[in-house]
Formats: C-alpha cells, structure tokens, sequence
C-alpha cells in the first residue's frame, strides 16, 4: 500500500497482548523501549495509546476517525511523532507513525 509521499506503509508491531491497566501499559512501553504503546484498557475495554512523551494516555472514543491515507496525510503535515486514529475500516485503535527509514509504520490490533 502506498501512502502520501511515495512512502510505503509497513504493518509491524502490534498492540498489547492483551487487556491490561494504564500503568501496566506504561510498564510495557518502558521495558520495550518505545515511545508510545497501544493497548486495550482492561476496564472499559476500549482502545488507548500511552506515550512517553508527556506521560500523555489517549483514548479512542476522543480520537478521529479515519481512513489510513487520511491519518498519513495528517502526519506527514504535522509535526507529531505519531497520530492515534480510529480505523475507519475497523471500527479500532490504530496509531500511525514515522519509522527510521522514512516510510510508516502502523500499529493496529490486527
């Protein structure tokens, strides 16, 4: 899949295993060495993103909902690391990101 800039869209890593807390999340994410991390909050069950950068916790019922081009186009024009989404195509949680090489980096639940 091409996305804006001629950049490919490259599906690595996935979510969390499984459900877990917040600061179970924000455990994961330092253990790991990422800079954010997306999982499913185990009591209301919905889609969240943690990020180191400002101890920042985003849920999906206050993110945007979008194609995956749209959320590309959005961070190519921004100066974020990454955008949090909702997929418009599955109704889930998904973060876009820019990787070392230049091209995306999706994390998704599936």
């Amino acid at each position: 899949m091409t996305t804006t800039a001629n950049r490919r869209l490259v599906r690595g890593q996935t979510c969390a295993p499984g459900p877990m807390t917040v600061a179970e999340a924000f455990a994961d994410m330092a253990l790991l060495g990422h800079e954010f991390y997306l999982f499913v909050e185990r009591d209301t069950g919905r889609d969240h993103v943690v990020s180191n950068g400002e101890d920042l916790v985003l849920e999906a019922a206050t993110a945007p909902r979008l194609a995956v081009v749209r959320a590309a186009e959005r961070l190519d024009t921004g100066d974020e690391p990454f955008v949090f989404f909702v997929d418009a195509a599955t109704g889930r949680g998904a973060v876009l990101h820019r990787r070392a090489d230049g091209n995306h980096g999706l994390v998704s639940p599936h």
